[in-house]
């Protein structure tokens, strides 16, 4: 008999599709997914995905009223009876599958990618209630190394814990759309990235910073792919101090591969962050990538690299240092875009959603 279980998060993000879609090819297990939001147009927000085999299994909750959600919620896991529950984090709706948890005896993991770093601003009597909630958890999956650092500290004891990593994509399908993707004929700068919603953690006028104290700056270009706040400092900045800049502002998904393929090195200054997808992305395309240490990235890249492509997202000569050798050494730079691409095809969404359906077979 097949095992049951439920997937539980607010919304299907894009960069989690693949993976689904490969949770419901199993034969083991059949999985259900139920996406809770408080949003009347959230259902509607999915038509991207219309296609996606993993909707055939995907039920949404779409209320302001907790308590009508909490109802509709635990009324869903009655009617599937599952084995196990995974829940993305601690929302207010965990009161559900907890009640269900001790009702019917099922197996609850946590789904989680906070940090020691991204949870900083999280005061004390939200972690005591943490601290209690994690009591009740079976197990855990993590984004990282990093936020399973931060639920060890909370003193999370769980005999069963997976670390996913947070690279959910087909890396297959993306180097596809990659390959296909418009590539520059008369590009002669060394192109330089960044891409996210330019909020002030993003830091990106540190990077800014950095550029402009380079020695020389001539042949390099820096493309900053994003809206927000931000960005009319940050092109003023770069007008005043005569760097090559382009903001193209928001690019749509299908679209971003462009750039991706069209650049020679990934940059994500953040000074708190859970894992970027961006960083995924980068990887999946085979970029170098210089990464903040704020950023929540633990991978086989980051682990070998460390000295050479994390950096202080605060210490102005350690990126400007890191920065310049990724530029001027080509073979460097070329050695780290294989080991990228490698750990993407290693740790591809596809390999994860096989990896964690053996965890859960096995617990």
């Amino acid at each position: 008999m097949k095992k049951k279980g439920v997937l539980i998060s607010n919304f299907p993000v894009s960069y989690r599709v693949d993976f689904f879609n490969e949770l419901v090819k199993d034969e083991q297990i059949e999985y259900n997914f139920i996406f809770v939001s408080d949003r009347s147009n959230h259902k509607s927000k999915v038509s991207l995905f219309e296609n996606e085999s993993f909707l055939r299994f995907s039920t949404f909750i779409n209320s302001s009223y907790k308590i009508s959600v909490l109802l509709e919620l635990l009324k869903f896991l009655i009617s599937k009876k599952p084995d196990f529950i995974v829940i993305g984090g601690m929302p207010y709706y965990y009161l559900s599958p907890l009640f269900y948890r001790i009702i019917f005896r099922c197996k609850n993991y946590i789904w989680w990618g906070g940090t020691i770093l991204s949870e900083s601003s999280v005061s004390k009597a939200h972690e005591i209630v943490r601290v209690l909630l994690l009591k009740s958890f079976d197990g855990a999956i993590y984004y990282s190394k990093l936020s399973q650092d931060y639920l060890h500290n909370l003193k999370s004891n769980f005999k069963d814990e997976f670390i996913l990593g947070n690279n959910t994509r087909d890396d297959k399908k993306f180097h596809k759309n990659l390959v296909a993707s418009p590539i520059s004929n008369d590009k002669t700068d060394l192109v330089l990235l960044t891409v996210g919603f330019q909020f002030d953690f993003k830091n990106t006028i540190f990077l800014l910073r950095a550029l402009s104290s380079l020695e020389v700056t001539k042949g390099i270009k820096l493309i900053v792919v994003g809206e927000g706040p931000e960005k009319v400092r940050l092109m003023k900045y770069s007008e005043e101090h005569n760097l090559k800049v382009e903001f193209p502002g928001f690019i749509d998904p299908s679209d971003i591969y462009s750039y991706y393929r069209n650049a020679d090195i990934f940059l994500h200054p953040s000074l708190k962050d859970r894992w970027p997808q961006t960083y995924t992305e980068a990887i999946c395309s085979g970029l170098p990538p210089l990464i903040s240490n704020k950023s929540g990235v633990h991978d086989n890249l980051i682990e070998e690299f460390y000295q050479d492509i994390v950096f202080d997202p605060t210490d102005l000569e350690d990126l400007k240092t890191k920065l310049s050798k990724m530029i001027e050494d080509d073979d460097f730079r070329n050695e780290i875009a294989s080991k990228s691409k490698l750990v993407s095809e290693q740790n591809n969404g596809i390999t994860k959603a096989k990896e964690i359906t053996g965890f859960f077979i096995n617990n």
